[in-house]
């Protein structure tokens, strides 16, 4: 599983990856150039 942030610009900013089962992730806004909620995308299959 991998998550992605992006800025304002859809620039990634942060990437996440992990093999296991679970996925935990701690996100900030305190970046340059953050200027509001950051959005992350699941690529690949998601799990209940």
């Amino acid at each position: 599983m991998q998550v992605e942030f992006f800025d304002a610009t859809g620039k990634v900013v942060r990437t996440v990856s992990n093999t296991g089962r679970s996925l935990a992730v701690n996100v900030s806004c305190a970046q340059t150039g953050s200027t509001g909620a950051d959005k992350g995308y699941i690529i690949g299959q998601a799990v209940n």
